[in-house]
């Protein structure tokens, strides 16, 4: 069961990822791009939070099923972010009703006044330009969809993760006439790597 959990969630990450790519095709007018290796990790990230959830939710099919539905919209947003910087809103309707349909099911305030407060914060840096909007949705998606302080760990590690990695690229590349030194970095890849590395630490 395990092995077969791992690859419905690797394989739902691949059809997210075949679905965007795709979808470019035919908006630009050109044939579609095989982009399996850079993706890659979204499949493996994808397989060991199907597992997790999988087990976190044996005694609830309904919950699993949902997570199932969720993980596919994840990955879309993700893919939107990582190749785009930005994403369809309409994608966020799904994630949405999952996370509400899950808090009728499984009802929690446990950390909920956190989860406010760093709300907050991100809405005040959106509001000032210094955080997308898109970010404090997918905030609100991981607050809804897992429990406890998931979506704030998410947001520590990949935010650490996305500062570890974006520092050295500004530091030991020159920016060409400052064009780099304003560059956007998209922060929701960063973001699901955080959601699985609070798991393993």
């Amino acid at each position: 069961m395990l092995l077969l959990t791992l690859i419905t969630g690797s394989f739902l990450a691949y059809s997210a990822s075949y679905y965007y790519h795709q979808q470019q095709a035919v908006l630009t007018n050109l044939p579609g791009t095989n982009q399996f290796l850079s993706d890659l990790q979204w499949c493996f990230l994808s397989g060991h939070l199907a597992i997790r959830s999988y087990y976190t939710s044996a005694k609830s099919p309904l919950i699993w099923l949902l997570f199932l539905l969720l993980l596919w919209h994840l990955n879309l947003l993700v893919l939107y972010d990582y190749y785009e910087q930005a994403y369809p809103t309409v994608l966020l309707v799904i994630p949405a009703i999952t996370g509400l349909i899950r808090l009728l099911i499984l009802p929690s305030s446990q950390y909920l006044l956190s989860n406010l407060l760093f709300l907050s914060i991100l809405l005040i840096l959106a509001v000032q330009g210094k955080m997308g909007s898109g970010d404090v949705y997918f905030f609100i998606l991981l607050a809804l969809n897992f429990p406890g302080q998931t979506a704030l760990r998410a947001f520590l590690f990949g935010s650490l993760l996305a500062i570890a990695h974006i520092i050295p690229i500004n530091h030991f590349q020159r920016p060409k006439q400052n064009q780099e030194a304003h560059r956007h970095y998209p922060l929701l890849p960063y973001l699901y790597w955080g959601l699985n590395l609070q798991f393993w630490l």
